[in-house]
Parts: C-alpha cells; structure tokens; sequence
C-alpha cells in the first residue's frame, strides 16, 4: 500500500505550522450570530503538527495531526484540517505557505472546506493556568498518572471503531454515502469541487442571517417553522448564492452533494438541508423566474444543476438597479 514519506511529513508539518499562534478564524466556523463581535473568532493554537504513522488491522496507514490550543470554535479545527489538505493536495511547496497565510489574515470572507469529523477526538483537557494558580493549594490537575490506560483504550477502542466505520463507508454505493461520512468520500468530493475553494465572494448576496436552519425554518415573515424554502421572497434571497456556487463549480454540477455543500458553505449555515429540504430547494430552483420574468438562472440536466448563459450577468444587473427592485427581496432579515 501506499506509505508517507518523510519528506511528505515535513510538508504537512509546514502548512499546519502556519497555524500556530493568535488568529482571527472567522472562516473557519459556521454563520456568526448577529450579535457577536470580530473577536469572538480569535483564537490562539500553541500547537499544530503529525504524529507518528501507524497502520490500520486493514493494511492502511494513517498519520495522526495533534492540535493544542486555549479554546475551539464550532467546526475550526475540522476546517482548518480541511483548508491544510486542499493545500497539500493541491498547491506546490512554493505556494502552500503564502497561501495559508493569505487565507489566515484575510478579512474577507473565503471558502474553507470542512473536512469529516470522523477521526476527530478530544484527547486530553489541558490545566497549565489552573495548575500555576492554584497548584500551591490543591492537588494538580494532571493525567500523567494514567498516560498508559489513555493509550491502551485508544488504541484497543478508539482507533478500531474508526477504522472500521471508515471501511464500511467505502464499500457503500455512492447514492447511500454521506459527504462528511468518510475521509474517502469526502476527498473525492474536493477533487470533483477543487476549482470552488479558490474563489472569493463578498457580502452583497449574503441573506442575513445566513443559516439555512433559521432562513428556510422562519423566512421574512419570521412566523414559526415552515416545511421548506416555499415562498418566492425566501428563493430571491437564496437565488445569488446559488448561482455563485454553481459559478465557481464551473457553472455545472450535480445538485447534492456537490452544490449543496458548496452552497451551505457559501451561507455558512450550521446545518445542512435534510433530504426533504433539498428536494423543494430543487423544486424551487426549477421554478424560479428572475424578478417575475421569464428568465431561468439555473437549469437541470437529469441530476446536474446548469448555470443559464446569461445568469452571471442578469444577477450583476440585479444588484446594479437594485433600486428598481422590490426591496422586500434583497433586504436582510433580523431574527425577530
């Protein structure tokens, strides 16, 4: 099979390097509520590196990645997981770095995949701060003491269960895997959807608030839950992200997985739609006329979503004469 090099450690050792110390990871996290302020995303990572290889009861090897650091956000480390594998997979040695850091200190908003939480675990609270208090006056907060038990069940439990969800995951028909269910799945998702994490959008098509949970559960009327993203204001501001999420595809991709999880992650929505949602978002989308017009932004090819020729430029038109449109559907929305 195939095996790491020591020379491949090294360079995820560099790109997850960059990692290292206080930064703003507000791509690197779900929709913020509306309330929260830019520091609510900073964070300081005190350690980001590989761990020894080891070799799976399937013949596969794996290389553990070791994060440490005061405090994580909702989805960060699995992004930052995600961002560092786009860039080993991608990038050249020369590129990688920069890039990173481009990405790390951009105020902007950017794509960030998130990789499968599959693999993912908590493995130890750390106390330095409590032990510096309060060290001289209780007993200190330290695992040492049962290093061996934490490494025997891990190894015994932990890394079996892993081993075997992933396995069972592969030998599953694409129709019935999951995007987030595996490593396997996931990176034949980002080769398919390589050319979207490279893209930059702005904020004029953000709806706001931009989870999907919230937009499709209590839309501009802000009257308790509906069944789906039914009414024609809740699809005019969805519509542009939508469009730009099948534009930075290349302007045609299937609809799920490829353009749902592009477009969840163009909202920044904490959840993803269920199957019942995506299917009256496709409905919807088939529906859709642009401004009351006759004009369809997005069209089907059996299960591939197209990007009509001229959709890019009636949706910059959209935002040119926004005046002239009903402001009800580009307005943001608070939660009430």
């Amino acid at each position: 099979g195939v095996r790491v090099t020591p020379e491949e450690l090294r360079s995820v050792n560099e790109v997850l390097e960059c990692y290292v110390g206080s930064h703003d990871f507000h791509n690197f996290t779900a929709d913020k509520c509306s309330d929260e302020s830019p520091t609510e995303t900073v964070r300081y990572v005190t350690r980001f590196s590989c761990g020894e290889p080891r070799l799976n009861s399937f013949g596969v090897e794996y290389v553990s990645l070791i994060v440490e650091g005061d405090s994580f956000i909702y989805h960060q480390i699995r992004k930052m997981v995600g961002l560092a594998i786009y860039m080993l997979r991608f990038r050249e040695d020369g590129e990688r770095v920069p890039e990173m850091k481009r990405i790390l200190g951009d105020p902007r908003r950017r794509f960030v995949p998130l990789a499968p939480s599959l693999g993912l675990m908590l493995e130890r609270v750390m106390f330095q701060k409590e032990n510096k208090t309060h060290g001289g006056y209780h007993t200190l907060l330290d695992f040492g003491c049962v290093e061996r038990q934490m490494l025997e069940f891990k190894v015994s439990r932990v890394y079996p269960e892993i081993d075997s969800k992933e396995q069972a995951e592969q030998k599953k028909g694409e129709s019935s895997q999951h995007l987030h269910s595996s490593m396997h799945v996931w990176l034949k998702f980002i080769d398919r959807t390589r050319q979207a994490w490279t893209k930059y959008f702005d904020d004029l098509w953000m709806p706001g608030p931009t989870d999907l949970d919230w937009l499709f559960n209590q839309g501009s009327g802000g009257g308790g839950p509906r069944n789906g993203p039914r009414d024609h204001e809740d699809t005019a501001r969805i519509m542009p992200c939508l469009v730009e999420a099948v534009a930075a595809c290349g302007g045609k991709c299937t609809f799920y997985p490829d353009l749902h999880e592009v477009f969840v992650e163009r909202l920044r929505s904490r959840r993803p739609l269920n199957k019942n949602g995506r299917e009256k978002l496709k409905q919807d989308i088939k529906a859709f006329r642009y401004a009351g017009c006759s004009t369809q932004l997005l069209t089907f090819e059996g299960d591939a979503v197209v990007m009509a020729p001229n959709s890019k430029a009636i949706m910059e038109e959209f935002g040119k004469l926004e005046e002239r449109v009903d402001r009800s559907l580009l307005s943001g929305v608070g939660r009430g």
